[in-house]
This record gives C-alpha cells, structure tokens and sequence, in this order.
C-alpha cells in the first residue's frame, strides 16, 4: 500500500552517480567506455563537486544503481536510459520519475571506471551522468562535446497524482500534485564551459516537461558541463501512517536496534532514534500527523531529521 506522505526536494539536473565496478548489464565496448570516462573526467574539471561524495550504489535487477540516502529516501539509476532515474521511499514504489534527455536514443549505461559512476551517451553529441550522493543530493549533469550538439535537454517528471511544475522567480521550478501531498524544489541551473566559465542556461517550463536551455557557439571552449539537484527532504506521514508506526512500536519497541534485515515498517523507525518514537507517539495521541525534515549541511557527519507533529 503506497504511503500518503507530503515529500519537498531541491532538484538539480548536473551528474554523476556512484556504482561499483563488475555490475553486469552495462554498455560494455571500448567506445562506449572511452566516452564515459571522457564525460566524468569534464565534470572533474569545472564541477568536481558534482562527482565527490558519492553514495555507496549497488545494482538492483534493471537498475544500474540503487542507493538509500539519508535514511529515508531511495534514488534509482536505471541501465536503460528509458527508465528515468527514481526517487521513493525504501521498499515503495516511486513518488517521483524524472525522465532524462534524449533516453529513446540512448546507449545503456556505460561503467566510466570512476568509482561507481556510469554514463548515458545520447548519440547526439552530448551525455547524461546521474550521481546520488551521500549527503541526500541527487544530480543529473549533461555533458555537450561542441557546438553541434543539442541546445535543448528535457526532463519529464511524473508524479502520482499529476505534476505540476512552476518556474519561480529565482529560476528554480516547484513541482508538486495536484493535492500537494508531495512538493519538490529543482535548484536554479548552472553551465560552465571547458575553461570553467559560467554560460547563459535557463529552464523552461511546458505542462510536466521542464527543458533546461544552454546557450553557446562555436566560440564556446568545450566539453559543457551543464546541470538539474535533491538536497532537501520532507515527508509528513498521514494520519493511517502514524497509527501503523504506532502499533509497529508496540510490537517492536526498540528490535531495530538489535535486529537486521527488518520490513519497511519496522526500519523506517530507527534512523530518528527516541525522537521519531516521541514525535510517533505524540501525534498517536492527538490524532495528528508527523512531518519528517531532512536539513543537509553539506556534510554527511552533521545531516538531521527533525520530526513535528502537525496537524
């Protein structure tokens, strides 16, 4: 049964994404791996940021790496460009699909011999690198080898309940459902050239279809590394969730401490410790429901959920 939950995200579409080396199911020829290499070692460049704290990844079945960041949020890579790269809750279904750039053209996956990380090669002159990192970010940076290459990089983002996407003054883009249970924020975007210079980019926004526009010529010093990123996570448990969470901790009290291999249920209590249980309870006892923060300083060692009842 899918969880009734309200989740706010910054997005930003840059890239790079962790897996370990020897998964199966990765583009495999010597071009195809050339290419990647080429393509993290631009990011390595002008943005190595984007390609540094990458999450422990593993591959899943059609997933080339999947990875459960800040305890409450999983973020898929598929082989298969097709697939769109995922965001949900451990052990649900998505909440949140975003599709990637040119993925009906695409070459599957590449394994670019960077600790995990692997490559989508568009075939039109351009790539996509999804990174999942530690601290709860997620981005998805577009490699442009030169002036021939695509201007135009869609990303189709589909949510349960509909997408609805608003482009903000600042240039970032609010996505959320029709009933806002879920809301996410897609960080403003940034391109910089071979020289690490920033380029002219901006996002256009057509129905659930955010576009991200780089502007260059053949002037432009290339490879462009262009981005879209997901640093901050909230999620308010319903009512129905609160009374589960309630019996699991009747049932099962402190056993998360002790005991490996849990259902979701069970193992999404423990990451909040004494104060999810108290929120937990508190709510039970009010009727209300529980809103889970995530605050990402940047740094793995001081990330914190904070948990409020609300009503």
């Amino acid at each position: 049964m899918r969880r009734s939950r309200e989740m706010v995200t910054t997005v930003a579409i840059t890239g790079a994404l962790l897996i370990a080396a020897g998964l199966t199911g990765f583009a495999s020829t010597d071009a195809a791996t050339t290419n990647a290499v080429d393509a993290v070692a631009a990011i390595q460049d002008v943005a190595p940021a984007a390609v540094s704290g990458v999450a422990a990844a593993a591959a899943d079945g059609d997933m080339a790496a999947r990875a459960t960041v800040a305890g409450e949020t999983t973020v898929s890579v598929p082989v298969n460009a097709e697939g769109g790269v995922q965001l949900g809750a451990p052990g649900a279904g998505p909440d949140m699909t975003i599709g990637l750039p040119f993925a009906d053209q695409a070459a599957m996956a590449a394994d670019s011999r960077e600790a995990g990380v692997v490559v989508f090669d568009n075939n039109n002159g351009s790539s996509t690198v999804p990174v999942i990192h530690q601290d709860g970010t997620t981005q998805i940076v577009t490699v442009i080898n030169n002036e021939n290459s695509p201007k135009r990089y869609d990303y189709l983002i589909k949510l349960h309940g509909g997408a609805n996407l608003t482009l903000t003054d600042n240039g970032s883009v609010t996505v959320a459902n029709a009933d806002r249970s879920y809301e996410a924020e897609i960080a403003a975007p940034w391109a910089k050239d071979a020289d690490g210079n920033a380029l002219s980019t901006h996002y256009e926004v057509d129905g659930n279809t955010l576009t991200q526009v780089i502007d260059f010529n053949a002037d432009t010093a290339f490879p462009v590394v262009a981005d879209p990123s997901v640093i901050t996570t909230t999620y308010t448990y319903s009512r129905a969730d609160v009374e589960r969470m309630w019996n699991t901790y009747q049932w099962y009290g402190t056993i998360c401490n002790v005991v490996p291999g849990l259902n979701y249920m069970v193992s999404l209590l423990c990451p909040g410790g004494a104060r999810l249980k108290d929120a937990v309870s508190s709510a039970h006892y009010q009727s209300k429901r529980v809103k889970a923060t995530f605050y990402n300083c940047g740094f793995t060692y001081c990330n914190y959920y904070e948990y409020k009842v609300t009503s």
